[in-house]
């Protein structure tokens, strides 16, 4: 089978969720290819390990480790104290890997779902993609009398959309970047305007 290769993507951030170059697993893929390389566009990141921009991902992440199952643990890492430098030392030689039986794991612990494909593989909700989704979103946000603020859009860098100035398009617009930005955690503001304007 015929790989897509890496393609560095610039997503413009969300909040945490950052930046970075997108991949699509395919675990059916040749076994020439290191595991790192086996994804494309638009589904998961693998994650950075040397600059800051994926930090409040890697929090999260060590916070899932301590309550993960043994099958789905790296070697040397313990769920009591799990240590971020030994879980980016695991995806950086293990990246280079070649070796299947590795790729789960690695997928688990050096990669990131985006928001969209989070909603996509992990519950009942998916992600808008018809006009009628959109108007029964802008309908739920135009009838909002309390909305908690870190629900409402932003209309610029200083003001929020209220339920009488906000759009169609202004919900649509935001929800576009929000489908490319990464899943946190279900704390985050990003998920939590995506839960409420963006999937049905």
């Amino acid at each position: 089978m015929n790989f897509l290769s890496k393609a560095a993507l610039s997503t413009g951030a969300l909040g945490a969720a950052g930046t970075g170059s997108y991949f699509l697993i395919k675990k059916d893929n040749s076994s020439t290819v290191k595991l790192k390389d086996r994804f494309s566009d638009k589904e998961r990141v693998v994650l950075d390990l040397t600059g800051n921009s994926h930090d409040s991902i890697w929090n999260a992440l060590i916070n899932e480790y301590k309550t993960s199952h043994e099958n789905e643990r790296i070697k040397g890492v313990t769920t009591a104290t799990p240590e971020l430098q030994k879980i980016k030392a695991y995806c950086n030689s293990t990246g280079d890997s070649v070796d299947n039986s590795f790729l789960d794991i690695y997928t688990k612990w050096c990669t990131r779902a985006t928001l969209k494909h989070h909603f996509a593989t992990s519950g009942t909700k998916r992600w808008i993609e018809d006009d009628s989704g959109w108007s029964a979103s802008l309908s739920s946000y135009q009838k909002e009398d309390n909305l908690d603020e870190k629900l409402k859009l932003s209309k610029d860098t200083n003001t929020k959309f209220s339920k009488t100035d906000i759009t169609k398009e202004a919900i649509v617009g935001f929800c576009n970047t929000a489908s490319q930005s990464l899943f946190v955690d279900i704390d985050n503001d990003d998920y939590k305007k995506s839960d409420k304007w963006c999937t049905k």
